[in-house]
């Protein structure tokens, strides 16, 4: 399904309260749909502040991944809305070159998901995951080391908008759908940092499509 722009209530980001004293950065969609695309598809931004992420044929996968590295304390706040029942929908955290700085990506990538589980850390959210069969989970890459995992599946549905946070603070690392926490771990040898990135991808012979807005990233150094 093509992205297009859904109805919907005007909805502000909110306010995180808890991380006031944290640096907060406002993503406009325009600036969104300029993070680097991997995969085969489609970013765009459109009215409503919104910016579509969409699969085309052949798809593996699609992302976004943002200009700058943070550190172990970063939150990334935005709401996103479902085009597509087969979305799959993930947030990257922490993605990095294996011990060490920063993050290569080779030209040719597809935008395949076992790139990120294979072969380079990051903390992977996977909190829309009914289209697998599967239920909410978080891993640590390489290696995809499930940290914890929902008892059910997620209940999302499309064409309504939903409140994200990911975070990671230290060795806390957790997911928040609506301001109810339904996925939390601790990592005590935690990953220091790198980008942040959204994934979506679709099941069977059903593409990707889902809506985002409102991003909001919270850091310290």
């Amino acid at each position: 399904m093509a992205c297009r722009v859904a109805n919907q209530e005007k909805t502000g980001s909110q306010a995180a309260t808890r991380f006031e004293t944290w640096k907060r950065q406002d993503v406009p969609s325009k600036n969104l749909a300029q993070w680097r695309f991997l995969g085969i598809g489609r970013a765009f931004a459109t009215i409503g502040n919104q910016t579509c992420l969409e699969e085309a044929e052949n798809s593996e996968g699609v992302m976004l991944l943002s200009p700058d590295s943070y550190g172990k304390q970063v939150i990334v706040r935005y709401q996103f809305l479902l085009l597509s029942p087969a979305a799959i929908v993930v947030t990257l955290l922490s993605a990095r070159n294996k011990a060490t700085d920063g993050l290569t990506i080779p030209a040719d990538y597809n935008g395949a998901m076992n790139f990120w589980t294979g072969s380079r850390e990051n903390y992977f959210f996977v909190f829309r995951n009914a289209p697998h069969g599967g239920t909410p989970y978080i891993t640590r890459n390489p290696g995809a080391r499930v940290l914890t995992s929902a008892p059910e599946q997620d209940g999302l549905l499309t064409g309504i908008y939903y409140n994200v946070e990911v975070g990671q603070n230290l060795s806390r690392i957790w997911v928040a759908i609506n301001g109810k926490t339904v996925l939390e771990a601790d990592d005590s040898d935690t990953i220091p940092g790198g980008r942040v990135a959204l994934r979506v991808r679709g099941s069977a012979d059903y593409k990707a499509a889902v809506l985002f807005k409102n991003l909001v990233i919270y850091s310290k150094p």
